[in-house]
């Protein structure tokens, strides 16, 4: 399903009449893939550059086996991956702009935002007072629970 949205402007003729023309289009073309997108395989403290040439130049994230791939055009990492490997929906790490390809088109949806806030994580400041008196618990992968920390160090001159 694609929805288009049409900007007119109006315009007279020289006995009076008016008319509209287009001036351009838009068109938000709904992604059918971003039910493959595996977020349990999303790691985003690695260093993000390109899992194939390790350049940190224009890195997309496949968010479907959390890969990183340069590029989006024809004949990059990203864009070959993409289709050796029907893997569609990717993201862009410094814009924070999802893409599918190959169609190299941008995915507008709000149910991708968790990503996005995994991705670059923001807290308010009465967040951050809270992190040391924070007594919850939280269980890791295997099941464990533990207590999160954040651990400073102190160096003095």
């Amino acid at each position: 399903m694609a929805e288009v949205i049409v900007k007119k402007r109006k315009l007279s003729t020289e006995n009076g009449t008016d008319f509209s023309e287009p001036l351009s289009k838009t068109i938000h073309i709904q992604c059918p893939y971003l039910d493959t997108i595996n977020r349990h395989v999303l790691d985003f403290d690695f260093e993000k550059l390109c899992s194939v040439s390790l350049t940190r130049i224009n890195v997309y994230a496949c968010l479907v086996c959390g890969k990183y791939f340069q590029g989006r055009g024809t004949n990059t990492h990203a864009y070959t991956h993409s289709v050796a490997d029907g893997h569609h929906v990717f993201l862009n790490l410094h814009t924070l702009k999802f893409y599918c390809l190959p169609d190299n088109y941008e995915v507008i949806d709000s149910s991708l935002n968790d990503i996005k806030y995994v991705l670059n994580p923001i807290f308010t400041p009465e967040q951050i007072k809270q992190l040391d008196t924070n007594t919850k618990m939280s269980r890791a992968i295997d099941g464990t629970m533990y207590m999160p920390v954040f651990v400073t160090s102190k160096t003095t001159p």
